[in-house]
């Protein structure tokens, strides 16, 4: 069983975007609808795709790193804050499991990183296009666009929190 959504975003997603200097009501659903798909919210934390609640590989974990963060002290400083003090250096990937700020810190940088903008009103099919481009390395199947679609539905039956 994984984590209760409302909890995730309201003790761990929101907070961490907070840290980030972000806020955003469709962030917020953007995340837990990937993490929902990904390990049913926290069920599956390590799969052949990645590692933690969002199956972040550890290739897609560095280039995100060498190719966007480090270019951004700030940035940096504030995700390094999120991680391990100790752990991190030992086991990166390691973080993406134990350590569910950073996790989502880094999900949502992923989106960042890739250019993604939702319209002013987005759709579900817009959110599962954004979460298409940034988290698979292959075409999707309509199998799996439609199980990220049901994940955005389901957040957004969830509560006003999501759907505002």
């Amino acid at each position: 069983m994984g984590i209760d959504s409302q909890q995730f975003l309201q003790f761990v997603v929101q907070p961490t975007l907070s840290k980030l200097g972000l806020g955003s009501t469709q962030a917020e659903l953007l995340l837990v609808a990937t993490a929902d798909f990904h390990s049913a919210l926290g069920s599956t934390l390590s799969t052949a795709d990645g590692f933690g609640l969002f199956a972040i590989s550890s290739e897609l974990h560095n280039e995100l790193w060498d190719s966007y963060i480090a270019f951004d002290c700030d940035l940096a400083s504030k995700v390094r804050g999120l991680a391990s003090q100790h752990e991190f250096t030992k086991a990166p990937d390691l973080e993406l499991v134990t350590n569910l700020q950073y996790s989502v810190a880094i999900a949502w940088l992923i989106y960042q990183y890739r250019n993604i903008k939702l319209p002013l009103n987005p759709t579900v099919v817009d959110f599962a296009d954004s979460w298409q481009r940034c988290f698979l390395n292959h075409s999707a199947s309509q199998q799996d666009i439609s199980k990220f679609e049901n994940c955005v539905r389901k957040q957004l039956t969830r509560g006003k929190s999501l759907a505002a």
